[in-house]
């Protein structure tokens, strides 16, 4: 608690919830955590045999962990490395403004299409999407992701369905993804997590080159 302590007053009871949730949760695997800090990137600082995620707002907090060899143990699935994202976001208090920074064209046609009181849900769970996203990719790329670089389709079994439009500088890691998103609400907010497979580099031994031959013409039969 001396690192919440360091935090300013108002940042204190969420930072401190989403801390114990995340205790909560492991110990549900049967898992002790200590008092857990955060990587330079923002993400929780747990040990390498587990991955986690944490969201909180003013009034609520949720964690999600596993240990990696639960998650990461079929070594035929050519999609293995999970990592995990989880956010939380209000919804009443509705920004529908925020939706032209974090939409994409396409996301926000959908939007307008919506029915005018059923938008600002819509427009919220794309972007608590997207930082789920974002969370769960972080390991990969260890860099800032755009909004742009994600479009979310929100399907109404509480699926959400992510494609990655990653900039040039990651445009070749772009299809080692697959993403699978989910969202509830509670409590009058959104909740969304997305897992992360990222597929394995697969490599094979490459025959030995032939020994250079001189160029020689073959005779017609």
């Amino acid at each position: 608690m001396s690192h919440a302590a360091s935090l300013a007053h108002h940042r204190q009871p969420s930072w401190i919830g989403g801390r114990t949730a995340l205790r909560i949760a492991a110990k549900e695997l049967g898992i002790h955590l200590d008092t857990v800090l955060s990587t330079p990137r923002g993400a929780p600082a747990v040990a390498q045999s587990l991955i986690a995620s944490i969201s909180h707002k003013r009034r609520i907090a949720i964690a999600l962990v596993a240990p990696v060899d639960l998650i990461n143990r079929d070594p035929s699935d050519q999609l293995c490395t999970n990592t995990i994202g989880v956010d939380i976001e209000e919804l009443d208090k509705p920004r529908p403004k925020i939706a032209r920074l974090v939409l994409r064209p396409d996301e926000a046609s959908i939007v307008d299409s919506l029915p005018q009181e059923h938008r600002w849900r819509a427009i919220a769970t794309m972007f608590s999407t997207k930082e789920s996203v974002f969370k769960a990719i972080d390991p990969h790329l260890q860099r800032y992701v755009g909004f742009a670089e994600a479009s979310i389709r929100v399907i109404d079994n509480h699926n959400t369905s992510v494609q990655l439009h990653l900039s040039k500088e990651s445009a070749d890691t772009e299809g080692q993804f697959a993403l699978d998103g989910w969202w509830d609400t509670i409590d009058n907010h959104v909740i969304t997590s997305v897992r992360c497979r990222r597929r394995r580099l697969i490599t094979q031994d490459l025959p030995a080159p032939l020994p250079a031959q001189s160029p020689c013409r073959r005779e017609a039969p």
